[in-house]
């Protein structure tokens, strides 16, 4: 099975606000409104087998990425992680190679909206953030 997913970019004019939990790498954080969602279908499927929620925010003067998942099809689980360690991060202009296979795996699809996210901290400075944001699955082909 092939997947496709939308380069859904999720594409917005972010302002790169947030709260400061403290200089861990990763940490936790609730689901807000200002979460954007994505989803990866597999080829020919009507149906995702992957929905996600995430944002982006300041922590320690560096941005942060928080994300959630929720996995409709267990059989495909090990494309997916292969699938999000090969993740694009766009800001602005710029392209990174991000691996987000540490995003929280919620239990169901409400969870997205009022769940707990991981968050990565990465070396990407706050200050080049307060603009265009997208994120990307890598791709993948799942085999029967």
């Amino acid at each position: 099975m092939r997947f496709l997913h939308q380069r859904f970019l999720s594409v917005v004019c972010a302002a790169v606000l947030g709260a400061s939990p403290g200089m861990a790498q990763d940490y936790q954080e609730q689901v807000t409104s200002a979460y954007f969602t994505g989803e990866i279908a597999g080829h020919g499927m009507i149906n995702p087998v992957l929905r996600y929620s995430w944002h982006v925010t300041e922590q320690s003067g560096r941005l942060a990425v928080c994300g959630i998942t929720h996995l409709r099809d267990a059989g495909v689980r090990s494309t997916i992680r292969r699938m999000s360690r090969n993740a694009t991060f766009y800001l602005n202009e710029q392209i990174f190679d991000i691996d987000v296979s540490y995003f929280t795996e919620a239990r169901n699809s409400e969870q997205l909206r009022t769940g707990t996210a991981t968050c990565r901290v990465t070396e990407i400075p706050a200050a080049a953030g307060g603009g265009t944001v997208g994120l990307s699955y890598g791709s993948g082909t799942h085999r029967d």
